[in-house]
């Protein structure tokens, strides 16, 4: 049912708009598109898909993280990474592989969110795309809170050291494990070890999403 509330607010919003003008170069229907984000009641961002990072958050949104600034620059692309808990990075493979399959229909995903106090809450999340020439450019994300997580998260983030780039690396370029070992001078049950570690820091589950992952974040 939240998710069938969150795609009806969604046609809503698309609704008053003539998308098929969607034009963010448009100072006047940026000025327009961008009130209407921050009017409305839920937690909303809008996603560049080109180049997959965040362009605008409403100001509901931007409260809720406590940043400063609605509109991101070219090189916030680890905005993802710094707001949703690393236990959700799935959600943005799950995102991704969406969106290159053509960005049709609804992406419903649940993450769990930063918010300003350095604690996570749930949300649960409609996206939908923004087609431009029959082509998937932007998409629009409604978000709606479920609940608060307790759990401080005053620990430093999710960490990759410069050993695991290394390795993921190497293995992204389809090295296996024993030349690994070879050119980084270790044992093989070290570069396992160090896998296994990555597979976990990253939530991802084999080779296939290790390298979907870096291919389209790093």
């Amino acid at each position: 049912m939240a998710f069938e509330e969150l795609q009806k607010n969604l046609e809503i919003l698309f609704s008053e708009y003539s998308l098929e003008d969607f034009d963010l170069h448009n100072e006047a229907f940026k000025e327009s598109f961008f009130s209407g984000l921050n009017c409305n009641p839920y937690y909303i961002t809008l996603h560049d898909l080109q180049k997959l990072k965040p362009l605008y958050i409403n100001d509901k949104l931007k409260e809720f993280y406590g940043f400063q600034n609605n509109i991101f620059s070219d090189i916030d692309y680890f905005y993802y990474f710094l707001t949703i808990h690393p236990t959700s990075y799935g959600v943005l493979l799950d995102s991704v592989i969406h969106f290159k399959n053509g960005g049709e229909g609804y992406l419903n995903l649940e993450y769990k969110l930063k918010n300003s106090d350095n604690k996570y809450e749930k949300f649960l999340g409609t996206t939908k795309s923004i087609f431009i020439n029959k082509k998937a450019e932007y998409a629009v994300t409604l978000l709606m809170k479920v609940e608060t997580f307790s759990k401080n998260t005053n620990q430093k983030p999710i960490n990759i050291s410069k050993r695991e780039r290394e390795i993921i690396k190497l293995y992204c370029e389809g090295n296996e494990v024993k030349k690994i070992a070879s050119l980084l001078n270790i044992s093989e049950f070290t570069v396992k070890s160090h896998l296994k570690n990555i597979y976990k820091k990253l939530g991802v589950r084999n080779a296939r999403e290790l390298s979907s992952y870096f291919e389209n974040f790093s």
